[in-house]
């Protein structure tokens, strides 16, 4: 799991694919002025590649990749990282270069933070989908519970329930585990 520190993928101004859209549908030659969170940014497209320049002055190069999906064509963005060869949804502005979330060290937010944290939300979802027509919403907010004696919902048939409940409770014996007895008091207050 990342630690603490690790940088979120929000703190960041991103260039997206609806960026990426209003660049390939410009007119040649066009140069365009984009606002990202309120930093403005002029793109001139040149051919597979673009220049963007910020309003502080600072230019990169970027190249514009075109990979088949399967089902058709769609244009990503190249990593301004030279060392880096991946192809794109987002860049991310770190140091005045736009670069990948991996060049960048950034995670998702459910990378983010300590295990403990992650499997109790995972109990959490998982308990709520499969009672979540029952009402009770201390089925599935309390992880210090468990769920070994809860009832089968009605209309579920009884093998997708004892699959689904072993999932819960193989999570729950890891989050037990990485949770000592004497902190339990204090799980609802820290999650």
């Amino acid at each position: 799991m990342a630690s603490k520190h690790t940088r979120r993928k929000y703190d960041y101004f991103k260039l997206t694919l609806s960026h990426l859209k209003s660049i390939l549908d410009a007119p040649a030659g066009a140069t365009l002025i984009i606002n990202i969170h309120e930093q403005f940014f002029t793109i001139l497209p040149e051919g597979e590649t673009i220049s963007i320049t910020s309003s502080h002055g600072a230019l990169s190069s970027l190249s514009i990749n075109k990979v088949w999906t399967g089902k058709g064509w769609r244009s990503m963005w190249g990593c301004g990282n030279p060392c880096c060869e991946r192809k794109c949804y987002y860049l991310c502005l770190l140091h005045g270069h736009w670069v990948c979330r991996h060049c960048a060290n950034l995670r998702y937010d459910s990378q983010n933070g300590y295990e403990r944290e992650y499997v109790a939300d995972k109990i959490r979802e998982l308990r709520k989908r499969l009672w979540k027509d029952e009402g009770d919403s201390y089925l599935y907010e309390n992880v210090l519970e468990s769920c070994e004696y809860v009832p089968k919902p009605k209309g579920m048939s009884t093998k997708r329930f004892e699959r689904e409940k072993a999932r819960i409770l193989a999570l729950e014996k890891r989050f037990n585990s990485l949770v000592p007895p004497r902190f339990w008091p204090f799980i609802n207050i820290l999650s």
